[in-house]
């Protein structure tokens, strides 16, 4: 199967790469800006790979981005260069506006165009998947994002082109950037700085590996014109989150972590601290057309991420140097 992964070296970009290439034993085309949100660290594990190549370009050249589609003719697009953040003002949604609508229509038309002229029965198996989120907080953010999985949708509806979207939970894991929720905490518990964590209403997680998996059985099974809900085993508070990872980093560093751990304990309720559980919630159009069922529980996932972090200074380290210095650290070339 050969796969284009626009936005593919920023967080959920970089895991489906890998995954398709190393498990799935498919051929990637990465495309990607390279912006704030971008690392080619992420992809060094497949970068040696034959099945594996990488081109630098902005979703928003259509001309560009139609060439490269052509030229390599994909079986499917994974579109998740999506702009997360945008603030309440007009001028700092800008680059939201641009990056996820008029992003989205410029590859949603090169992709109608390269899709119109494929043999019916490749039409018939092409996907076009569109990674989203399930952040239901009113902000321009999710407004923005929100009128993208419309415009995906209705290129299915009003053109036939076989879409998908994909609203997942917060999702975390390994070569997640550090000023994210999880890593942030990681860092902050291994210098010994962890601060207190804002009050948050409870919330799904859902782990790099689930959400990857999912994604893969969705470009195999889904169905054209659906949303697929994608949710983790919580629900748990932001709070909790912060408190467990330091008890994790304890665990595994003691020295490192114990001004973070006395610093969370004396602030945090009866409880936090301990193993997290929860019910897991998950749409059931996915598991009916998938047969998706997430593997790692919060415990088990933020295990697996502190240990990483750990384990792997080497690409977090320049990272988050970077961010501390200027926030400017999608400009790093560190692959």
């Amino acid at each position: 199967m050969r796969i284009v992964v626009v936005g593919g070296a920023g967080f959920v970009g970089s895991a489906v790469s890998r995954f398709l290439v190393s498990q799935r034993g498919a051929t990637v085309l990465v495309i990607d800006k390279l912006t704030h949100a971008a690392s080619l660290a992420s992809l060094e594990s497949i970068s040696r790979n034959p099945r594996y190549a990488f081109r630098k370009a902005d979703i928003r050249d259509r001309e560009r981005i139609a060439g490269l589609i052509q030229a390599f003719a994909p079986d499917a697009i994974v579109h998740a260069a999506i702009e997360k953040i945008a603030d309440a003002c007009i001028g700092g949604a800008t680059e939201a506006i641009e990056t996820n609508l008029i992003g989205t229509w410029s590859l949603l038309e090169a992709a109608r165009a390269y899709w119109s002229t494929l043999p019916q029965p490749q039409r018939d198996r092409f996907r076009f998947l569109s990674v989203s989120s399930a952040d239901d907080a009113a902000s321009p953010a999710t407004a923005i994002r929100t009128a993208a999985d419309q415009m995906v949708l209705s290129w299915h509806r009003g053109y036939g082109l076989p879409t998908i979207v994909s609203k997942a939970a917060s999702t975390y894991g390994p070569y997640q950037f550090p000023n994210e929720t999880v890593p942030s905490a990681v860092l902050a518990a291994m210098e010994g700085s962890a601060q207190e964590a804002a009050a948050t209403p409870a919330r799904e997680w859902l782990h790099i590996d689930d959400h990857v998996h999912a994604l893969a059985l969705m470009l195999e099974k889904g169905m054209p014109g659906e949303t697929y809900a994608v949710a983790g085993n919580g629900p748990a508070t932001t709070e909790q989150i912060a408190a467990r990872i330091a008890s994790l980093v304890e665990r595994h560093r003691p020295r490192d972590a114990a001004a973070s751990i006395r610093a969370l304990k004396a602030t945090a309720v009866a409880g936090e601290a301990q193993p997290l559980t929860g019910i897991k919630a998950v749409s059931e159009a996915l598991q009916r057309d998938t047969g998706w069922r997430a593997e790692h529980s919060i415990e088990t996932g933020l295990s697996n991420t502190v240990r990483w972090y750990l384990a792997n200074p080497a690409w977090w380290q320049p990272l988050h140097a970077a961010q501390s210095a200027d926030d400017a650290y999608g400009l790093l070339r560190i692959a």
